[in-house]
């Protein structure tokens, strides 16, 4: 496996990463390319999967555009359990690129799973481009930066709208279990 298409500040987690089991073979490529929330729902089943099974709520859900996609599976099991939502025509837009937003509520609803205190209200970052923030996302932006599982990009920009890059969700999806086993 070829992990050097990682970008420097990266390869060493996404190494640790892969080395722990979590990063699938076909998922080593082009870590610098736009992660899919199908792809997403890939690295995010293992770790869901060994949660306690108290923690998992089965609400059985179904969606339009997911028999046909290759992880569709994936992820309407991550959308039954309440990680992901749908979209307000019945789709879970398994190709569609993850944001940078998005990441953050997802990971504050993982964590939240792990038993991490993910405190309600945490302190309004303040980004530069705090405006570009959707309402829904703000406090899980916030939250997800002041537990340390999210980064801003530089210039105190978050990039909310921005594409989550495949070595960005590694990077989170790390942070976050170290957190728990520690």
């Amino acid at each position: 496996v070829d992990l050097s298409g990682a970008s420097s500040w990266a390869l060493e987690t996404v190494t640790d990463f892969y080395l722990a089991g979590l990063l699938p073979a076909a998922q080593c490529a082009a870590m610098q390319a736009p992660i899919t929330r199908g792809e997403l729902a890939e690295l995010i089943y293992p770790m869901v999967t060994a949660a306690p099974r108290s923690a998992l709520r089965q609400l059985g859900f179904s969606f339009d555009d997911t028999d046909e996609a290759e992880n569709g599976d994936v992820l309407e099991y991550l959308a039954s359990i309440g990680l992901v939502n749908g979209f307000g025509d019945g789709s879970l837009q398994p190709d569609a690129a993850v944001t940078r937003e998005q990441m953050a509520k997802i990971l504050c609803r993982l964590a939240t799973m792990y038993g991490a205190d993910m405190e309600l209200d945490a302190p309004e970052r303040a980004f530069a481009d705090r405006a570009d923030i959707a309402q829904w996302a703000e406090g899980f932006c916030d939250r997800a930066y002041a537990a340390g599982l999210m980064q801003g990009v530089g210039g105190g920009k978050f990039a909310p709208k921005q594409p989550l890059t495949r070595e960005q969700a590694i990077c989170t999806l790390w942070r976050l279990t170290q957190q728990n086993a520690g």
